[in-house]
C-alpha cells in the first residue's frame, strides 16, 4: 500500500488465502497440541520472517525504491506480519521481546540491496538473504 502497488497481491491471489485456511485449518485440528512442536513453530516463523523481509525488500526495489527505502519496507513489512499475527494470537509481539527479530529482517533486507546493486536480478537475490545467518531468528 505504501508503494501505491494496489490492490495488494493478497487480495487478488487465490493462493494467499488458501495457505491462510490451511494454516487456520492445522491449528483447528493439532491446536492443543501446539506446545510439543514448539521449535518447529519457531523455525517456521524464522522462515516466514525471511520470506516477508525478502518480498517487501524486493517489490521495493522491483517498484523503483532506492536501496535504504527497500530495506526499510522489508523491515516493515517482516515485522509488521509479526506484530499481527501476535497481537492476533494474545501475545506481546516478539519484536518486543527478541531483540534480533527486528535485526534479522533487516540484515536479510540488506543483503538483497546489496546483491541486486552488485547485478543479481531479486529472483537471485531474495534466496541468498533467506539462507543468510540472520534468516536463523
Amino acid at each position: 500500500m505504501l508503494l501505491g502497488a494496489t490492490p495488494p497481491a493478497a487480495l487478488t491471489d487465490w493462493r494467499y488465502a488458501a495457505v491462510c485456511a490451511v494454516a487456520a485449518l492445522f491449528v483447528f485440528v493439532f491446536g492443543t497440541q501446539a506446545i510439543r512442536i514448539e521449535p518447529a513453530i519457531r523455525v517456521l516463523d524464522a522462515f516466514g520472517l525471511g520470506l516477508f523481509a525478502a518480498a517487501g525488500t524486493t517489490k521495493s526495489l522491483d517498484l523503483g525504491m532506492g536501496g535504504i527505502a527497500a530495506v526499510a519496507l522489508g523491515v516493515l513489512t517482516a515485522v509488521g506480519g509479526g506484530i499481527a499475527r501476535d497481537l492476533l494470537a494474545g501475545l506481546v509481539p516478539a519484536v518486543l521481546r527478541t531483540e534480533i527479530y527486528a535485526i534479522a529482517a533487516a540484515a536479510g533486507s540488506l543483503v538483497i540491496v546489496i546483491a541486486v546493486a552488485l547485478g543479481l536480478s531479486t529472483p537471485v537475490a531474495a534466496p541468498l538473504a533467506r539462507s543468510w545467518p540472520s534468516g536463523c531468528a
